[in-house]
């Protein structure tokens, strides 16, 4: 057995160690301390005279070492084991037991095929960055700010950024959320909390009128409304992420609940409304506009749309998987009409729209408004998917081209039209469109009286 010089002394065999410390009481006489571990607990013992610590070390040395204490039996090297996990766990404010504990529930959780020093590595370096505390009430009002200025849109160059009225839903669902989760730190918002948010909401029952004065009454939200303050939650939170609020793997909306939405009243345009609307609409939205229309391509999924997934020689849209909201690629074919809509573009390079959704929305909406058209919504999908199935007759061809299944086709989007109107709608052409234009101008002209001309006094 090996003991050291000097104190603390240390007693050592067979990987087995102990110690004797000295120290001086009142200055009368020497106090000798045995300290040593034993069933995993740190122990001290206390002797007038060095002899007998000594005797005692080599005693407590000699159990540790030949393994038996207190009835459980442990090999000299599991001995040794057990010391070097303790000293493995210093400072870590974790026992032994705790330990263990945890790397078999990682082992558990990671099924054995990722060590958990890797998996802890890899969680270490995603989520290393900064991030500055804010609360959600400040957040909304910064991003607020950020939306009026135009400095969190997509929109690209000088003009119009994005609507009043859009500005104003914006404001008022996100109030109702500031007001939620007010002087809540953005990063503790919750799932189940955001869950109890929407489901809180209420709409009002009842208006009152200039006859009779009737008090609001408060009643369920519909889950169409309640999607779209998920929607509005899911763009603050995206918002926050890209100015480090929050992590960037902060994924809580994957685990809010989306709400069952009610079916509504499908409508469709006629040849004659979407020749008016196309006459109407903006020179720089027509693309859009006769893309939505005469492929079914959906509006999301155009804003996305660059030239160079249009190809006028093949006749096809790719649909890319990463822009496609069903994440799957797919290719729409150019029909003769819109072919003729399209080559007249002048420049086919970048984006086919290069500003905003919201803003394309608002434009198609004035194109309706100003040519006396009412705007009906998901009108143009539905239209082409309408037109289109009673053109070919093959309902599972029409579902590939639009992204969706036969049974969503047949639920949601097909209006019974006859073959008559859907040549109709697939003949609306530029030269239709121009012919239009053309007649409204010569019936605008007809209009205007010329005024007698007035003799000089």
């Amino acid at each position: 057995m090996k003991i050291s010089e000097g104190f603390p002394k240390t007693m050592e065999e067979g990987g087995v160690t102990a110690k004797i410390y000295k120290s001086f009481i009142k200055d009368k006489y020497d106090l000798f301390t045995l300290a040593y571990y034993m069933d995993g607990k740190f122990l001290k013992e206390n002797f007038g005279q060095l002899d007998d610590a000594i005797a005692r070390g080599k005693k407590v040395i000699r159990q540790l070492k030949g393994g038996e204490f207190e009835g459980v039996v442990m090999t000299s090297q599991q001995v040794k084991s057990f010391f070097a996990s303790l000293k493995n766990l210093e400072g870590t404010g974790l026992s032994l037991e705790s330990a263990t504990q945890e790397i078999a529930a990682c082992y558990e959780v990671l099924r054995r095929k990722v060590p958990p020093l890797v998996a802890c590595k890899d969680y270490a370096r995603q989520n290393d960055e900064t991030v500055v505390p804010r609360t959600v009430d400040q957040v909304v009002t910064e991003f607020l700010a950020a939306k009026e200025a135009g400095s969190a849109t997509r929109i690209k160059g000088k003009g119009k950024t994005v609507s009043e009225r859009y500005l104003y839903d914006l404001r008022k669902k996100l109030e109702k959320v500031s007001a939620h989760f007010n002087g809540l730190l953005i990063t503790l918002v919750t799932a189940a909390e955001i869950n109890r948010f929407v489901n809180e909401l209420r709409g009002v029952k009842g208006r009152p009128t200039k006859k009779r004065k009737i008090a609001a009454v408060p009643k369920p939200i519909s889950g169409r409304t309640k999607n779209n303050y998920l929607q509005v939650i899911n763009v603050l939170l995206e918002y926050a992420r890209k100015q480090k609020y929050v992590p960037r793997h902060f994924a809580v909306m994957d685990e809010v609940d989306q709400s069952e939405e009610a079916d509504f009243d499908i409508e469709i345009f006629t040849a004659e409304e979407i020749t008016k609307i196309l006459a109407a609409v903006r020179k720089e939205a027509l693309p859009a506009l006769a893309i939505g229309a005469f492929a079914g391509i959906r509006t999301a999924e155009v804003c996305r749309l660059d030239w160079s997934e249009v190809d006028l020689d093949k006749g096809l849209i790719e649909i890319k998987k990463g822009k496609a909201k069903t994440r799957s690629r797919r290719l729409v074919p150019i029909t003769p009409n819109l072919a003729l809509f399209l080559k007249g573009v002048e420049e086919r390079n970048g984006p086919v729209w290069a500003q905003s959704e919201p803003f394309l929305f608002d434009l198609m909406r004035d194109a309706g408004k100003d040519s006396g058209v009412k705007w009906k919504h998901n009108a143009l999908r539905h239209s082409f998917i309408s037109y289109r199935v009673a053109k070919i007759k093959n309902v599972n061809e029409v579902a590939m081209e639009a992204g969706n299944s036969p049974d969503m086709i047949f639920k949601h989007y097909r209006e019974l039209v006859t073959e008559k109107q859907a040549d109709a709608w697939f003949g609306v052409t530029p030269e239709a469109v121009a012919a239009l234009k053309k007649r409204q101008e010569a019936e605008k002209a007809a209009k205007v009286v010329a005024l007698p001309e007035v003799a000089a006094a």
